[in-house]
């Protein structure tokens, strides 16, 4: 007579093994772990960026302010006789066409303190820029520069009464200055400057006689 078979029942602790045997991947430490890393790295990108951006602003700023420091501007005497220029100390020039070349923290000063001498010609400002920048640019227009006034007695009676009648009443004083001291030091000067010049000025320029005669 024939045995049943005997059926093999599952082993419990086999099944348990190949589950505890199997590896466990933590996908959150791992997730978390590759954050971290571009974290990092993001922080590492604007902290170059930063550092760079510095280094641009940094260097055209200290440029402005080596320029500003070292900045000097020409002031030219056009007067017949000496000036005195006042910033924050005076500054002084003997002659006609004397000039000084001084800093732009006092030029600017001078420009405060003197408004009315700075637009009436008697003095000229060789820089065009800081001339901009103080706003003097519409004065100038119409002002003489110190090589118009050096060769204005150069050119004929007739252009030189016609820039007379369109200066300033400071600039006519000073071109009539110009042949008056002239005529004084016995020095040549066209006479028909002389004639025509006197007759709009309302002076006998022509009478005018060296001192040393």
């Amino acid at each position: 007579m024939a045995r049943p078979k005997n059926e093999t029942k599952p082993n419990a602790e086999n099944e348990v093994a190949k589950t505890v045997d199997k590896p466990v991947v933590d996908e959150t430490a791992e997730l978390k772990a590759k954050l971290a890393a571009q974290e990092k790295q993001m922080a590492e990108m604007m902290a170059k960026m930063q550092e760079m951006m510095n280094a641009q602003m940094a260097t055209p700023t200290s440029v402005i302010a080596d320029n500003k420091q070292t900045r000097s501007i020409k002031f030219i005497n056009l007067a017949s006789g000496g000036l005195t220029l006042k910033g924050n100390r005076f500054y002084h020039m003997d002659k006609q066409f004397d000039s000084r070349m001084i800093p732009e923290s006092e030029a600017r000063a001078i420009v405060n303190n003197m408004p009315n001498t700075m637009v009436s010609g008697v003095v000229y400002i060789a820089d065009a820029d800081f001339v901009r920048e103080v706003e003097l640019d519409g004065a100038y227009a119409e002002m003489l520069s110190d090589e118009q006034v050096k060769s204005l007695l150069h050119k004929s009676a007739a252009e030189v009464c016609d820039i007379y009648r369109n200066a300033s009443d400071t600039q006519k004083r000073i071109i009539v200055d110009m042949v008056s001291d002239r005529r004084l030091e016995g020095l040549p000067v066209d006479a028909n400057i002389v004639v025509e010049l006197g007759k709009l000025c309302g002076k006998d320029l022509m009478g005018i006689e060296p001192e040393n005669e």
